[in-house]
């Protein structure tokens, strides 16, 4: 799939493309899968943190990794390319 590439202000766009993730690559589907993981431990761990008040190590620390992964997918999000109606990927 070929990519296009937008001019948008001062700097092209091109000059980002060496951080830019394709929308398929295997680096981005591993951070998606790695979501799911992390929202199904949350979907468990968060009704029961309303019962239970104690937190254990692996607790604080599985708490820590999920605020941290939730906090850079919002700029991986920015980084990553969007495959258009067209078959465009739009980076």
């Amino acid at each position: 799939v070929a990519a296009q590439a937008r001019v948008c202000g001062n700097c092209s766009s091109r000059d980002l493309r060496h951080i830019m993730l394709m929308p398929t690559s295997t680096p981005r589907l591993v951070w998606d899968f790695s979501s799911w993981i992390f929202v199904a431990y949350e979907i468990v761990t968060i009704p029961l943190g309303l019962i239970e008040n104690s937190k254990s190590g692996f607790t604080k620390i599985a708490e820590w990794c999920c605020r941290m992964y939730w906090t850079l997918d919002v700029p991986a999000t920015f980084l990553t390319g969007v495959t258009l109606s067209s078959g465009h990927v739009e980076l």
